[in-house]
């Protein structure tokens, strides 16, 4: 994930699951997942919840997420600010063709088993939100009916 101007996220962005992170949006979190709306339907004992795999980040506007095209690495679930899906056409036009917000993640190719991005995505609205490797999030995807169906509900939402 880069940051305005392309810089990589770095670890002055990134802050270790369960610590207290404000990312400019004036929520203050200790637990992992709390702010996203996806996340809290979750059971608290839940692994995505509990096992140290969420990292807190800064979103910077202009943060581009995902490059259409290219391989998924991460998935991010917003707790402030907005998602861009940016579609491109065949005469490379682009048009705004979604958002996410508190309530969804990015990455839906994931869950439809796909392994790289259909669009571009980037943040609109300076934010913040948790991070997980993609890997990790599909193996719980084949895991957990739960978090499949929350994903599957969240994605179908946004690609309508």
């Amino acid at each position: 994930m880069t940051g305005a101007g392309g810089a990589r996220l770095g670890a002055s962005e990134t802050r270790g699951a369960g610590s207290t992170a404000t990312g400019g949006s004036g929520i203050v979190s200790r637990t992992p997942g709390h702010g996203n709306r996806l996340i809290e339907r979750l059971d608290p004992s839940h692994p995505i919840r509990c096992d140290g795999l969420l990292d807190y980040v800064d979103l910077p506007q202009g943060t581009r997420i995902e490059n259409a095209g290219q391989a998924i690495t991460q998935v991010v679930f917003p707790v402030s600010g907005v998602v861009s899906v940016v579609a491109t056409g065949p005469g490379g036009q682009a048009v705004e063709a979604g958002l996410v917000g508190r309530e969804g993640m990015t990455a839906h190719t994931l869950v439809l088993n796909g392994d790289r991005a259909a669009n571009d995505m980037m943040m609109q609205i300076a934010g913040a939100g948790w991070r997980i490797d993609a890997a990790a999030l599909c193996n719980m995807l084949d895991d957990s009916s739960m978090i499949a169906r929350c994903a599957t509900c969240c994605c179908n939402t946004c690609n309508r």
